[in-house]
């Protein structure tokens, strides 16, 4: 998604991606609520995904040649996404983002949809 909203910027000379973000959530939003709403029916989990994953599957289908082709540009490549993921920021960050806590996941059953200790 990002990368397509990157070229549609480009195109278009205009900032796009909060909307390509806005509707993707709409999306997400609607998905889980549709999920939700099956299994509330009681409706079998596997039974519940799977009208959605067809539903995503025909829209892929029907959308994916209006997707705007990658056009060949002269810059050099950068190497910025190394450099950021380096930076000493981004390195004390990931143990608050990715905690380390196996002994809890280990000692953990799930019972209900619930963790419990």
């Amino acid at each position: 998604m990002n990368y397509q909203a990157v070229i549609v910027e480009r195109e278009a000379g205009a900032s796009k991606m909060s909307g390509f973000h806005g509707f993707y959530s709409l999306g997400s939003i609607a998905g889980a609520g549709a999920v939700s709403l099956l299994l509330w029916l009681q409706v079998a989990p596997l039974l519940a995904l799977l009208p959605l994953c067809a539903l995503i599957l025909l829209l892929l289908l029907m959308s994916h040649t209006a997707l705007l082709p990658r056009r060949r540009t002269d810059a050099k490549p950068t190497r910025g996404t190394l450099r950021a993921l380096t930076h000493r920021n981004v390195v004390l960050d990931c143990p608050a983002v990715f905690p380390a806590v196996p002994h809890r996941r280990r000692h953990a059953r799930l019972v209900s949809g619930v963790y419990e200790q």
